[in-house]
């Protein structure tokens, strides 16, 4: 029978990995001094925390997470809703980002209309998360089985091929029991891996995966029209090198592009960094800015 695993790495395992991001907006952005928002921190507040050693004044999370709890620290602030009840000025932020969050954002565009009215003329966004849905993993769900054990969709432990997810995109309860099944697992666990699947993650929904109904080219598109310039992208994927140099790596990826639904480069995305700055000069808010300040200063 297939391998469980039998724990999940947490946020705190991975601070080398929020480290790098932490040193490379430092590089391109001089983070000290400055005040950021960041959308879908972990509950321990950690990338925040990580940028205020590194010198920024002042973080503001955003979050709908109830579950999350209010930060100890005075310079991060939670904010419950990007959208309804935000009480940020515009062009007051220096820099927008979003670590490992890309994949759950459900509605992309409209995320990044907000941020940059909340950004400065010169602040800076950055985006970045995985796996993209239409990548060779699809998405990081983890099931935790009634006696504990555990199972990654993100690693080794994956019961799915490269890329085989897409072929199951619309794939029945029966159908996906059946292919546990297939694959080695026990009835028991079959049943309880599809319905964590459907039921918990709702792996159909923006729940798990923001980016299944829009392509990685869809998403950079978008962010290039709302920023009205050029924006810097790199694309992660988490694959052998050899393994991309092949024409047909294998048959979940033929069926793929056959579909005519996914181009080769997003199906070789497994996840997306984007990189974008408000035109502008920086320190001149325009009119929104200015009447902000004049209440400010009067009132």
């Amino acid at each position: 029978m297939p391998e469980i695993k039998e724990s999940v790495s947490s946020w705190g395992d991975h601070k080398d990995y929020i480290d790098s991001f932490v040193a490379l907006l430092d590089a391109k952005y001089a983070v000290p001094g400055k005040t950021l928002v960041e959308i879908g921190p972990d509950h321990t507040y950690l990338f925040a925390e990580k940028l205020l050693t590194a010198g920024a004044k002042k973080i503001h999370c955003f979050s709908p997470d109830t579950g999350i709890p209010e930060p100890a620290n005075p310079k991060i602030i939670l904010h419950r809703s990007l959208f309804e009840y935000n009480t940020l000025r515009d062009n007051s932020i220096d820099g927008v980002l979003a670590v490992a969050t890309l994949e759950h954002m459900e509605d992309v565009p409209r995320v990044v209309g907000v941020a940059k009215r909340l950004l400065k003329p010169g602040g800076f966004l950055f985006l970045q998360g995985g796996p993209i849905w239409t990548g060779p993993r699809g998405h990081h769900a983890w099931i935790t089985t009634p006696d504990g054990r555990q199972m990654l969709f993100l690693d080794k432990s994956n019961p799915f091929q490269p890329w085989e997810h897409l072929s199951y995109e619309s794939a029945t309860r029966p159908d996906l029991e059946a292919l546990f099944k297939a694959k080695g697992y026990s009835a028991s666990d079959a049943a309880f891996m599809t319905a964590s699947l459907l039921d918990q993650w709702n792996i159909r929904s923006n729940l798990i995966n923001g980016l299944t109904k829009q392509s990685p080219t869809k998403i950079i598109a978008a962010v290039t029209e709302i920023f009205k310039g050029e924006i810097e992208v790199v694309r992660e994927t988490q694959l052998e090198v050899a393994q991309q140099t092949q024409t047909s790596p294998n048959e979940f990826f033929d069926a793929a592009l056959a579909s005519g639904k996914y181009s080769r480069e997003d199906l070789w995305t497994d996840g997306l960094q984007i990189y974008a700055v408000k035109a502008g000069v920086p320190g001149r808010g325009g009119i929104s800015d200015f009447f902000h300040r004049l209440r400010a200063k009067f009132f």
